[in-house]
């Protein structure tokens, strides 16, 4: 992973603090960006993901941070919003 260029698309995301988690929100596309060089065990948060429509991974760019950090982006439900739209 390439630590300058998730820093770089970090510093433009949105911060949220959601349900005590510290969350670095950005687009559906720099999410991809980011998880695409992920390697390892990948860890999610299941509040995140049903409570509030997010996709996202557990962020560790150093063994040395105190917090836990997650990479958000806004979910889509890709492929209902395709089988509806081939079912009309």
């Amino acid at each position: 992973m390439n630590i300058s260029n998730v820093s770089k698309i970090l510093k433009t995301a949105q911060c949220k603090e959601i349900e005590g988690l510290k969350c670095f929100i950005v687009s559906l596309d720099q999410f991809s960006e980011i998880t695409d060089d992920l390697q390892g065990q990948i860890f999610q948060s299941d509040i995140l993901t049903k409570k509030h429509g997010l996709e996202n991974v557990e962020l560790r760019l150093s063994s040395l941070e105190e917090g836990h950090y997650f990479l958000c982006a806004e979910s889509r439900p890709v492929l209902d919003i395709l089988w509806e739209e081939k079912n009309k």
